[in-house]
């Protein structure tokens, strides 16, 4: 009966330390290591929303959104939005050409920020995928991206 205890601690203990939050990738949601994306073709169909941003700071109360259709890719990043053909050569993402932009005065906030999203989107990022996280790195800029609802819209 003792060994019988002690046997479902041990498993009770070896099933809770499994869920812990070690570990260095630091994003909920995610499991398993990062696989780097190696083609636009992985990603279609695919919302993603931003959850955290290090590197650059959002204006208050916007978020990014990537969305992938058919080889082009759909940005938004709390005002106008970016659409054109993407590619991934050599872990990069980016547009393949200079996107169309919908171009509407969203104050200089925002219109700064679109600036810059165009800027590190055509410069392009390295994505990788955890789950159905998704990282987007470029020297030190680190994007965090979760699924997007499809009732998910911009801010």
């Amino acid at each position: 009966m003792v060994m019988r205890r002690v046997a479902v601690v041990a498993i009770a203990v070896v099933a809770l330390a499994g869920c812990g939050s070690g570990g260095s990738s630091g994003s909920s949601g995610s499991s398993g290591s990062p696989t780097p994306v190696t083609s636009v073709d992985s990603l279609n169909g695919k919302s993603f929303v931003s959850t955290s941003v290090k590197g650059h700071d959002l204006v208050s109360g916007t978020a990014i959104t990537l969305q992938v259709t058919d080889g082009n890719l759909s940005l938004n990043g709390g005002c106008n939005t970016m659409n054109g053909a993407a590619t991934i050569s050599d872990g990069v993402l980016k547009f393949s050409g200079h996107p169309m932009q919908t171009m509407m005065a969203c104050g200089d906030g925002k219109d700064a920020q679109d600036k810059w999203l165009l800027e590190t989107f055509t410069t392009g990022v390295s994505p990788t995928l955890s789950g159905d996280v998704m990282t987007l790195t470029h020297d030190d800029l680190t994007i965090l991206m979760g699924p997007a609802s499809s009732t998910t819209s911009s801010k």
